[in-house]
């Protein structure tokens, strides 16, 4: 029985093979490793589109809307105004990369810490002249 959402995944699968380059439907379905038959099954309600089958239309073409597929509300195509999973994928490697930086500062900083502590223990530093070249700008600590 062909349901709502297998109508929206047909539609769906339409406007990619006429606006992405494909040559037919046939070559969309090899690329997304369907079965051949799989479209004109769907279209005579002898198959339905699995979640896993919407879920790869969904991971390479971005711009297709998944509430509308599943609901129908909406429009098929993703609305400027709301971020897609690019512009949330950039902005986590963003924040990623930032924090990996911290991270290996604080390694750095960790390992001068470790080795003037043990430079203290074999007494060949004073203790004041640690404290003076100690960095305690961010923690509040400032002189």
């Amino acid at each position: 029985m062909k349901t709502d959402i297998d109508i929206r995944t047909i539609q769906c699968i339409e406007y990619l093979v006429k606006n992405k380059g494909y040559k037919s439907e046939k070559e969309f379905l090899k690329k997304m490793e369907f079965p051949e038959s799989k479209l004109s099954e769907a279209r005579k309600g002898k198959s339905s589109f699995r979640a896993d089958d919407i879920g790869k239309i969904l991971i390479v073409f971005e711009e297709i809307n998944g509430h509308w597929i599943m609901t129908g509300k909406g429009d098929m195509l993703v609305s400027e105004s709301y971020p897609t999973e690019s512009a949330i994928t950039q902005f986590l490697k963003k924040q990623n990369r930032e924090l990996m930086e911290k991270i290996e500062s604080l390694n750095r900083e960790i390992g001068d810490l470790k080795r003037q502590i043990t430079e203290l223990k074999k007494g060949n530093v004073r203790p004041d002249a640690a404290a003076e070249n100690a960095d305690t700008g961010p923690y509040g600590l400032g002189k």
